[in-house]
């Protein structure tokens, strides 16, 4: 059996969830059942689940994840309003109880084991490789100490997904394996059969790539001579032998591509015989400005992490003449397997104005990285860290333009801290928080404005938390979901303090477009969310996807919720020449587009 999965890097993305472990639980252990008495025995179960995680847990009901037979028993406590309760999952099957929302195996019921539900979020990533590493190696797997590379997520059932080498050879194919720690059940899934983008390539000729976008979009393993066919030219004085992680000596060639007196620089890094490994991204920040030379390359260690990175320092103008020059520095950063450049870290480095030496940018980046990472363990870092590195993030420009890819944010994680479903998910919404901070400020003295702008926030809050909580069900959950709330809440906060700015500045930009637009999509949308009641299941009816009952009411509140503020939202925004802006960030919620 071969599975279809295309190549990438997966500890860059991998998603754990930082959780507060509860260090209330109990380790005295029950008598074990057995999967044939759990179900018909509710009472001594919650009593087990009461001791083992929270004496307030109460029974919910049952769920199945789809594809999997095993049946799930729901538990979560009842608390204060405004307040969330942590809710845990039961295999019926297995016994191994799970975090209800990240799907991580804790405990089980019915053999001897560890409650690592107790434990810090460090001390839980040493225990489960502590129990799983032993599985994988007696089945001939190739690893070592550390997981996280291979981690491809949590099933939500106990089992965890790997993604792995067998026996030592690392230059071959991957596999697919799924591991129950607790009760040492290993499932093999199948080879992953992998293909590069290289081999869908079609042949290069000039006229297949005549324009400069399409020239950078030349994929990895193509010859340099494929692209000096089409015009690249060598800068050969910066241009230098390397040690760069993962290839170890290449050669860094810089030059540039040019069209209609337009330069662009671009720069690959090639092995011994000329082939392609890698070419670094465009850097945003001088997508519109003339490429007039380059001052310097060197490879330095930015931000700690023992891996070198690029530093690029240019000249570059505004127009074809030459007119208005200017010194800009480019950092790309190396993640391993790829760099990537943060446009908000090169527009500090820039701003500073010490940017015109390689001495002068290191040092700078210097001071950066000590106001965000004081500590060398990035697992250590806290939300006061997180929170000082959304500070940089948190700019005008990435106001003005709305544009995330300025933001960087889960390159930033990975960059600048340590890499969970916590920190994905807590830096944008600090960013955001950030944005509302300043909009409070900005709304000082304007009472008018200001009561608007809280009415839309209430509004465009409900909504938002009412159309994620719709597209979870619809999905099936997960901890993805936790980041996409979180990136739900900056776009909305972003939006928010465009339409303030917009009001504050007195423009208008009445586009009645947008308004009907927006009736359209939720009549639309609204309709599909009544037949999934009517129907009671989502999906179509050759693939029907089965609802339970708290799930059917669950839709159900959702939907009179949302037939009760569309309706006003829709009205504010359709009396209001401002808030295009508003109703375009409302329009992009409906779609599920993660």
């Amino acid at each position: 059996m071969k599975i279809m999965y295309r190549t990438h890097g997966i500890g860059l993305w991998v998603l754990i969830i930082m959780i507060t472990f509860s260090l209330a639980g109990c380790t005295a252990k029950e008598t074990p059942q057995t999967s044939s008495d759990i179900t018909s025995d509710i009472d001594q179960l919650t009593k087990q689940m009461q001791a083992n995680f929270d004496e307030k847990l109460k029974y919910r009901g049952k769920k199945t994840l789809e594809g999997i037979s095993d049946e799930l028993l729901i538990f979560y406590a009842d608390v204060s309003k405004g307040y969330e309760s942590a809710v845990y999952h039961l295999n019926t099957n297995t016994g191994t109880v799970v975090e209800g929302i990240s799907g991580m195996p804790l405990y089980n019921l019915f053999i001897q084991s560890r409650n690592l539900n107790e434990l810090s979020f460090r001390d839980y990533l040493a225990a489960i490789e502590e129990l799983v590493l032993p599985i994988l190696k007696e089945k001939g797997y190739s690893v070592d100490s550390d997981l996280d590379p291979f981690f491809n997520g949590y099933i939500g059932d106990g089992f965890i997904e790997y993604q792995l080498f067998k026996d030592h050879a690392e230059d071959g194919n991957q596999y697919i394996v799924h591991v129950e720690p607790f009760t040492k059940v290993i499932k093999e899934l199948g080879e992953v059969e992998r293909f590069d983008d290289a081999d869908e390539a079609s042949s290069l000729t000039d006229d297949t790539y005549d324009t400069l976008d399409e020239a950078a979009a030349l994929p990895a393993g193509d010859h340099l001579d494929d692209f000096i066919k089409i015009g690249y030219q060598i800068i050969e004085e910066q241009t230098f032998q390397a040690v760069l992680q993962p290839w170890g000596n290449v050669r860094f060639v810089s030059g540039y591509l040019s069209e209609d007196k337009f330069k662009q620089p671009m720069y690959h890094i090639v092995d011994s015989e000329q082939k392609v490994l890698f070419t670094l991204p465009p850097d945003m920040n001088i997508k519109d400005l003339y490429f007039e030379g380059l001052k310097a390359v060197s490879f330095k260690d930015m931000n700690e992490d023992k891996m070198k990175d690029i530093i690029v320092i240019g000249e570059y103008s505004k127009d074809s003449q030459g007119q208005n020059k200017g010194i800009l520095v480019s950092v790309y950063f190396s993640s391993g397997e790829m760099y990537s450049s943060l446009p908000w870290y090169n527009d500090q480095l820039n701003n500073s104005g010490n940017n015109r030496s390689i001495q002068s940018v290191v040092a700078e980046g210097n001071k950066i990285l000590k106001k965000i990472l004081p500590s060398e363990d990035r697992r250590e870092q806290t939300d006061e860290n997180l929170d000082v590195l959304s500070s940089f993030i948190c700019t005008d420009k990435l106001l003005s333009t709305g544009d995330l890819d300025y933001g960087a944010i889960s390159e930033s994680v990975y960059l600048f801290s340590y890499s969970t479903t916590f920190s994905e998910s807590y830096l944008p919404s600090s960013v955001g928080a950030c944005f509302a901070k300043n909009r409070e400020e900005l709304l000082v003295n304007k009472n008018t404005l200001k009561a608007q702008v809280e009415q839309y926030d209430q509004l465009m809050s409900d909504l938002s938390a009412d159309i994620n909580s719709y597209h979870y069900i619809e999905t099936g959950g997960g901890t993805m979901w936790n980041i996409v709330n979180a990136y739900s809440y900056l776009q909305m906060e972003i939006s928010l303090n465009q339409y303030a700015q917009g009001k504050t500045s007195a423009s208008s930009s009445n586009h009645p477009d947008s308004q009907i637009e927006l009736e359209g999509q939720w009549s639309e949308f609204h309709e599909q969310i009544k037949s999934v009641i009517n129907n009671k299941y989502l999906g179509d009816r050759d693939n029907p996807i089965e609802l339970s009952s708290e799930e059917l009411d669950q839709i159900k509140e959702i939907e009179q919720q949302l037939n009760k503020n569309m309706p006003e939202f829709i009205k504010r925004v359709s009396n209001d020449s401002e808030a295009e802006g508003l109703a375009n960030w409302m329009m992009n919620k409906f779609s599920l587009d993660i």
